[in-house]
């Protein structure tokens, strides 16, 4: 008797990060021959069968250079799934014309779409709703949606969303997660990060992430600005993107001394620069925030760190910080009532250590092994996938 062969197993994702890869490990475990499509070089793959097919990697730094990257990306994910028709595909959405390349392709395939397109241009008011490139876009997505075998996304909110596009039915909701081995409370007397930037002893108010244009992080400054005469609480600005020079001019209009601002920091020192911050803040301009959680959201949690929410008091972020009592939100404009916040939560020791606590015990319920659920979706065992604790199945 002939052994099964393999199936063959592609995921794309040009900037894959580690939720990609336990997705990966999750469909090698179930046997799957698997493949990532990347424009990153993957380290933490090192040693395991899974492959990685390189792309163009995207880049940021500019709006131009963002729209090149995205369409190389995608002519190379294209190229990469043409020569393997025999693959089935989870194609997710960065970049975000790939989602529309089953209208070109023969592959069985899935969707995992952490944001909508053209929806996000609408929401960020890049384009107008009947723009022709809007309406032009949410033909293709309606005509490549109804063939995936199966369509994934992060939350209730987002699953609304697509169902503009795709049947209710055919769209499944599985929050992300982060890594709570790698990523932990860690007391602050060995907290690296705090001893070499000066802020041992400090209260801390950190926003560590993308700084591009759905992130109103410039608000954050505006909120130390409310809290200058207090010099033992500092807030730290760390990461890279297109709007990182408008934050920085804030700084220096405002003329405040109790910001930093600093560059990404490597992988390895993550748990560290994580568990640094005695609140932890999360950014998304207030329309973009419908659509959208930003993964971040949950690495704070894993490091036991309340959460300061600048974003739609109406959002999918919103409903997690509030039903698990791990912080506040606000909308971007509302910086004294953020500054307030802050102040109360500083001065009420006995509250920031139940808010730590909270922290940590719900990042518990979002782990790695949320990746599994993906394996049950489509390998026919949701009752297995909407047993699995940490996330549901819709």
């Amino acid at each position: 008797m002939e052994p099964t062969k393999r199936r063959k197993f592609f995921i794309s994702d040009q900037s894959a990060s580690e939720l990609t890869c336990d997705i990966a490990r999750a469909f090698a475990a179930a046997g799957d021959e698997v493949c990532i499509v990347s424009g990153r070089a993957l380290p933490a793959l090192a040693g395991t069968p899974i492959r990685v097919a390189p792309v163009r990697a995207y880049e940021r730094s500019s709006f131009p250079r963002r729209i090149a990257t995205w369409l190389a990306g995608t002519w190379g994910i294209f190229r990469i799934f043409r020569k393997n028709p025999d693959a089935e595909l989870l194609i997710i959405s960065n970049p975000p014309p790939a989602p529309i390349l089953p209208l070109v392709l023969k592959n069985e395939f899935s969707l995992l779409l952490w944001d909508i397109w053209p929806d996000a241009l609408v929401h960020t008011r890049t384009l107008p709703p009947r723009h022709p490139i809007v309406r032009f876009w949410a033909f293709l997505n309606r005509r490549a949606f109804r063939n995936a075998k199966r369509i994934f996304t992060i939350g209730d909110s987002l699953a609304d969303a697509i169902a503009h596009y795709a049947p209710r039915e055919k769209i499944s909701v599985i929050p992300v997660w982060a890594n709570t081995e790698f990523l932990k409370p860690l007391p602050k007397s060995e907290n690296l990060f705090l001893r070499e930037h000066g802020l041992a002893g400090k209260f801390v108010v950190m926003y560590s992430g993308n700084i591009g244009n759905t992130h109103p992080v410039e608000k954050l400054v505006d909120i130390a600005a409310e809290l200058r005469e207090h010099a033992d609480i500092a807030f730290v600005i760390v990461g890279e993107g297109g709007k990182k020079e408008i934050v920085r001019r804030r700084i220096e209009e405002t003329g405040v001394q109790n910001v930093l601002l600093l560059p990404f920091e490597p992988r390895e020192r993550l748990p560290h620069s994580l568990s640094a911050p005695d609140i932890g803040v999360v950014t998304l301009e207030e329309s973009a925030s419908q659509v959208s959680v930003p993964s971040k959201t949950y690495s704070m949690l894993a490091t036991g760190t309340p959460l300061l929410c600048l974003a739609g008091t109406q959002s999918e972020l919103a409903s997690l910080v509030h039903k698990f009592g791990v912080g506040e939100i606000f909308a971007p404009a509302n910086t004294k009532a953020a500054a307030a916040w802050i102040l109360s939560l500083k001065n009420d020791a006995e509250k920031h250590a139940a808010m730590r606590e909270r922290a940590r015990a719900t990042s518990l319920l979002f782990t790695p092994k949320n990746a599994e659920k993906y394996v049950a979706a489509l390998r026919g065992n949701t009752a297995r996938a909407a047993a699995t604790k940490g996330g549901k199945i819709s």
